[in-house]
């Protein structure tokens, strides 16, 4: 499984993650050097591919989110104390 790296500059960078996570590849989108109105597009377009592909998002922290193809789960691990 690979996972890629992606940080967008702007919503037409945001194709070559849909490629990849639609050629079962798992999709780490950095939100961190792009405006806020830019990443809500890129989220609502990422969240449909996703959908489509029935696979699975999750959200890392406020500008990292992790998409995942279908077959993948995303399991958090949980310290015990």
């Amino acid at each position: 499984m690979n996972v890629l790296v992606f940080e967008p500059t702007n919503f037409n960078d945001t194709r070559i993650a849909a490629d990849a996570l639609k050629a079962s590849k798992a999709v780490l989108i950095n939100y961190e050097k792009i405006e806020q109105s830019e990443q809500v597009r890129i989220c609502d377009f990422m969240n449909g591919a996703c959908y489509v592909l029935d696979g699975s998002v999750k959200r890392i922290s406020a500008k990292m989110v992790l998409y995942v193809p279908n077959g993948v789960s995303i399991e958090e691990i949980i310290p015990t104390k």
